[in-house]
């Protein structure tokens, strides 16, 4: 009886905090997957060309999508670490618009390859699952949950 009231008084903030930094971890993970992804494509893309670097945007539209990504889930995470030192309202705008950037830059790119290659399987599916995850995760899920477990 007195663990349940031990788990019942618990501090929020504390709750609040242990998701900020579930939140941190997640996106620390997630870009490194990014950063991973953006150096075998460009990898790949030096491997097809011979040796030589391009870049264009017929030939490395992943690498700057990557890029784009890692950049917003960078000031994501600069984001939460302000909220979790305090600095709640300007961090929270950021990580809404970072989040709403990721997310239109993923939509522009499946819209890319829908014009560019039609309805073709292998880079259509991927891609739209990608932007899907980023849409949902990164757009709605975490600046709506920061922000109503921060008031």
């Amino acid at each position: 009886m007195s663990e349940n009231n031990k788990l019942k008084g618990k501090n929020g903030a504390d709750l609040i905090r242990g998701k900020l930094i579930f939140y941190e971890a997640l996106l620390t993970v997630y870009a490194l997957v990014t950063l991973t992804f953006a150096v075998l494509f460009e990898f790949h893309t030096v491997y097809v060309s011979g040796g030589s670097i391009i870049f264009s945007l017929g030939m490395s539209w992943q690498v700057i999508l990557f890029a784009a990504e890692f950049i917003t889930i960078a000031v994501q995470i600069i984001s939460i670490a302000v909220i979790l030192k305090g600095g709640a309202q300007k961090a929270v705008r950021f990580l809404y618009t970072a989040g709403y950037t990721a997310g239109a830059a993923a939509a522009l790119c499946v819209i890319y390859l829908l014009f560019k290659q039609g309805f073709e399987l292998i880079p259509l599916v991927p891609f739209s699952i990608y932007a899907f995850l980023i849409c949902t995760v990164r757009m709605w899920i975490i600046p709506r949950t920061v922000k109503k477990n921060i008031k």
